[in-house]
């Protein structure tokens, strides 16, 4: 590949990884606006086009979305197990770390937490 060629693969991967980056921000607003207007299919199309975005700014960024997971399951792990408000109310980094592992096959590997 010529270095011009490259020079502007760099300049375009930089410009995508800066779409994906105001398309998250746009993402977080809409979820905003959703939740405003309170209407079901809104609030989770516009909840899946933010999780979308991350995970393919993620791979933009050189992570494979096998490793997102696993950094997401040890987040929600690490979540449930500070007992934050959430978690004592409504035990919902539990629920996710069981929705993550029982998606990967891994729920009869052991302990949940």
């Amino acid at each position: 590949m010529t270095l011009a060629k490259q020079e502007i693969d760099v300049a375009r991967k930089v410009k995508a990884i800066e779409y994906l980056k105001a398309q998250l921000v746009g993402n977080g607003a809409q979820v905003l606006f959703s939740l405003l207007e309170g209407e079901e299919q809104e609030i989770l199309a516009s909840l899946a086009d933010l999780m979308l975005t991350g995970f393919i700014l993620a791979k933009r960024c050189g992570v494979d979305f096998a490793q997102l997971d696993r950094q997401l399951l040890a987040k929600a792990r690490e979540h449930a197990q500070s007992r934050g408000e959430l978690e004592k109310w409504y035990g919902d980094y539990s629920s996710l770390v069981r929705y993550l592992l029982e998606r990967s096959g891994q729920i009869g590997e052991g302990k949940i937490l």
